[in-house]
């Protein structure tokens, strides 16, 4: 059965229209040596049916490497309607929260995800086969950038500018009252509770500035995502016949790169915040 539906998928590959494209050239072959023969140089023509073979055998091969592709697992994504409404609600959180960068960056993804939709529409009119892969990994590239930015939304809340400057008042004024404390010997108590305090403070603030590192080496990866639909975008709108199978493959290896990149960024950032358990 398996072997059936891969010779079904092979034969419509066959007859893809990007498939043909590449093709034609090869079986242009024999009837232009045919043609040549007839108008003068019989010498072609006994042999022009050969030709035939091995443009056969091209066709075949291609037909076979599309339908292997074809055939590849379907990667699982979220429904659109879904991933459109996250996207939105990202922006406005980030809005909410005073961060232009991240809402910014939400936006900037859809927008560069909705751009790509008309080009992969029409390619898939003309060369269905040869693209089968691109959709969907276009959408879980637009998914982990989504998921990413996620991430950055959970940060920003934790680290806020209010609450760091919150945090930088009370250890100026902690600072300022320990240097008093510590003239007089009386208050040698209150000052060691001073020091403590100020100890803590300090180290939520070396915290605080640790996530923003990691914010901003989240939001690195959206913008990677975003990029990498742009580059899709690009490279399928500029695609010729001759050149559709390598623009196609560097399109696919670029999206599954930035996918596994910002899935490891994002899961590494997961398990540093991630409260240490004893």
């Amino acid at each position: 059965m398996a072997r059936r539906s891969r010779l079904g998928t092979a034969l419509r590959s066959a007859v893809d229209p990007g498939v043909l494209k590449l093709v034609a050239p090869a079986y242009a072959l024999p009837f232009l040596d045919m043609a040549a023969g007839l108008v003068g140089f019989p010498g072609l023509a006994s042999v022009w049916y050969l030709l035939f073979g091995p443009a056969v055998g091209l066709h075949a091969l291609l037909a076979f490497s599309v339908a292997s592709r074809v055939e590849a697992p379907a990667v699982p994504v979220p429904e659109l309607p879904d991933l459109e409404r996250t996207r939105r609600e990202l922006s406005e959180a980030f809005k909410a929260l005073g961060f232009a960068e991240g809402a910014t960056a939400a936006d900037d993804l859809g927008v560069e995800y909705a751009q790509l939709q008309p080009v992969l529409a029409r390619r898939r009119s003309t060369d269905s086969l040869v693209v089968a892969q691109v959709p969907g990994l276009a959408t879980e590239t637009y998914s982990q950038g989504l998921s990413v930015l996620r991430d950055v939304l959970e940060l920003s809340r934790a680290t806020s500018p209010a609450e760091r400057e919150r945090l930088e008042q009370e250890i100026a004024a902690t600072e300022i009252e320990l240097e008093q404390l510590k003239r007089d010997p009386a208050e040698a108590g209150r000052a060691r509770i001073r020091e403590d305090r100020l100890a803590s403070n300090r180290e939520l603030l070396a915290i605080m500035q640790q996530q923003r590192e990691r914010i901003d080496q989240l939001l690195f990866q959206a913008e990677r995502c975003e990029g990498s639909l742009r580059r899709t975008r690009l490279e399928l709108a500029g695609m010729d016949a001759t050149g559709a199978e390598d623009s196609v493959s560097s399109v696919v290896e670029t999206l599954r790169l930035t996918l596994n990149h910002a899935n490891a960024v994002q899961k590494e950032m997961q398990r540093l915040v991630r409260p240490r358990t004893s």
